[in-house]
Order: structure tokens, then sequence, then C-alpha cells
């Protein structure tokens, strides 16, 4: 789980964001909750509903329609980003990682994500050794180095540590629900600070698969007030 997911995600979100916008990057997790569910179907044989179906539709057109631009022939040409590529991939690991938490047993999380960390090291290594050998390893500045704690810190360390805390305590269908946010924070950061432009494409493309995510989460939701 730490090698698939936590490596193989975090080398494949980098890599992405050589070649997409960050807008894209976060609006692409958005498919993450929608894998779950679907996950969960196979695997430990959860029902999906209707609802759930339709809202996996309008999800995946969403994630379509940002991936091409906005313009669907891009799709039938296959002449996609490769960075939103990477990134799609990069969320059925990190879905893979979320269905695994729910058999992880019960224990310390800090020690659970210690060893989820080392493998991903094991898995990331290789792909340190050959920027370092190809020469195509850009060391950070001391702006960079600030970036690196804090994602090291913040992003890597509590938020992981807070999602683990979280499946065991709601389960991995309900925990998706918090990722509709995810898509939002990123494109108001995007624009913000790093002053990327917010396209109509986009708007229907987040419109679109916050709209899924409402409805494939809606029937956990309710079960879980009730």
């Amino acid at each position: 789980m730490g090698g698939i997911a936590l490596g193989g995600f975090n080398m494949l979100f980098y890599t992405a964001a050589h070649h997409t916008t960050a807008i894209n990057l976060g609006i692409l997790q958005g498919s993450i909750p929608i894998v779950v569910i679907v996950g969960s179907f196979f695997l430990f044989k959860k029902k999906i509903t209707v609802t759930q179906s339709i809202g996996i539709v309008i999800g995946l057109i969403g994630v379509l329609e940002l991936a091409s631009g906005g313009n669907l022939q891009r799709l039938i040409e296959v002449d996609l980003n490769i960075g939103d590529m990477y990134m799609l991939l990069g969320c059925a690991l990190f879905a893979s990682y979320t269905l695994g938490l729910q058999k992880r047993p019960d224990g310390d999380e800090i020690i659970g994500l210690l060893i989820l960390s080392a493998t991903a090291q094991l898995i990331t290594a290789p792909g340190l050794i050959y920027e370092v050998v190809s020469n195509e390893i850009i060391w950070p500045t001391s702006k960079g180095w600030l970036i690196v704690i804090y994602v090291t810190l913040c992003t890597s360390f509590l938020a992981h540590l807070f999602y683990i805390r979280s499946v065991q305590l709601i389960g991995a269908g309900l925990c998706g629900l918090f990722s509709n946010l995810t898509p939002i924070f990123s494109a108001l950061l995007a624009i913000s600070l790093l002053g990327e432009k917010f396209g109509q494409f986009h708007a229907i493309a987040l419109m679109l698969v916050l709209s899924g995510l409402w409805l494939a989460q809606k029937p956990l939701t309710k079960r879980t007030e009730t």
C-alpha cells in the first residue's frame, strides 16, 4: 500500500505537474471517491445504487471534459494531455490505497504511517537515482526548501495521518465525501497563488465532477445519519 499509493501516487502527481495545470490536478482528484465506490463494489460486494451509478457517470463525463480541454474531439483523436493521464493513473493508485485502509489492522496510526512511508521511499528511490545519474535533478532554492518542509510536515505527514484515522472511524466511502473540497481548494489556490486562468471548460468539468460526487456519496451520507 505504501509503495503503490504513497510512492506511486506522489511520483505520478509531481510528474503530472510538469505537464498540466494545478487546476487540472485538483479537479482530476475528484475522481478518487468514484473509483473507491466502484472498487468497494467489486472487492467488498457493497451495493451500488441507481443514484450512485448516475453520479459515477456524471463524474466521469466531467473528468473527460477536463482531460479533453473542453474539446471532446481530442478524445477521438487520442490527443490527451500526458499530465492529465499521469494524474488519472495516480488517482487510481490512491483509490486502491483507500480501499486497502479498510482492511488495515487496528493500531498506532503514526507507526502505521511510518511503515507505509518507508515502503514508499523504497519505490521512489530508483526515480531519484535516475535523476541524479542523468543530471536531470533540480535542487530546490531556499524558497523551494521551505515548500519541501511544508509538504513534508503538512500534506505528507499530518494529512495522511488524519486520512488513515478518518477511514477507520467513518469508512472509506464517506471519507471520499470530503474529497469534494479538493477541486474547489485547488482551483481557488491555483488562481490566487499561481495566477492560472480559469476557463469555461474548467467550470463545466468542476460542476460535473462535484455533481457526480454528491450523487455518488448521497446514499452513504443518509445511511450514516440514520
